[in-house]
């Protein structure tokens, strides 16, 4: 075991490790503590109604558009070029229209492609 300079007489193994043993038990036991009350918090906000993450960037008038032109047969790509944003912001307004059922019946109803071929189309 290795010895440090400052532990003189009681402080030497075994009574030092126990020392330290016991330290580190309080602390992981603050620790916890601190776990413990962090999730609360956030499980607090979430039933508060508080959003987490980024903000969105897209305008809530982009984010209907989105869904209106997704439901119309447009591609992810056409909607890109038609509002001037990123593939993956349609492709992610999609989805968080989807996820949330807020989006009309046609945008629910149309299939997002999925697999090898869809990954060609949206290069």
């Amino acid at each position: 075991m290795t010895s440090f300079p400052w532990m003189t007489g009681s402080m030497r193994p075994p009574v030092g490790r126990l020392f330290f043993h016991i330290r580190g038990a309080f602390a992981e036991y603050e620790r916890s503590l601190i776990a413990e009350r962090a999730a609360a918090g956030r499980a607090a906000a979430k039933r508060r109604g508080v959003q987490f993450g980024r903000r969105s960037t897209l305008p809530p008038e982009s984010a209907a558009r989105v869904g209106r032109l997704c439901g119309s047969g447009h591609s992810v790509r056409e909607i890109a070029r038609l509002l001037s944003i990123g593939k993956d912001v349609v492709h992610r307004e999609i989805v968080r229209l989807r996820s949330q059922e807020v989006a009309e019946p046609a945008v629910s109803k149309v299939p997002f492609p999925t697999g090898a071929s869809a990954a060609q189309k949206y290069r």
